[in-house]
């Protein structure tokens, strides 16, 4: 009875075929690794900010490929001239003088507290 070398187990090979998180990262890899807080890769989730991900259970696993994918579409072009928007011509400066409001003034009845005459307050 002869056996060959690729039908012996090994517990290298074993802990391979088993672990089925490989080629995962969990979520608090994923922030160290980006250098922000787990909150932050939590709200980015939810906004749907973030890579695809899978959740076992409460814990949050990235799909490696998936983030590297996911980091190619932020890639920015550097070769493009992206210039900064332009107001809307309603919102542009003119040249007119800033409205003036006119405020009550001091002595303005409105302002001044009601007084009996004759009567002093101690």
């Amino acid at each position: 009875m002869s056996h060959a070398i690729e039908d012996i187990a090994t517990p290298q090979a074993d802990a391979a075929s088993t672990d089925f998180l490989s080629g995962f990262i969990s979520e608090q890899d994923f922030a160290a690794r980006r250098g922000v807080t787990m909150r932050t890769c939590q709200r980015d989730r939810q906004l749907r900010k973030s890579p695809p991900y899978v959740q076992i259970g409460r814990r949050i696993y990235y799909r490696i490929d998936a983030v590297r994918q996911w980091l190619m579409g932020l890639e920015q072009d550097n070769t493009l001239t992206v210039k900064a928007p332009r107001a809307r011509s309603d919102m542009r400066r003119t040249n007119q003088a800033p409205t003036q409001y006119s405020r009550p003034s001091v002595g303005s009845a409105s302002l001044v507290s009601p007084r009996v005459s004759g009567e002093t307050k101690l």
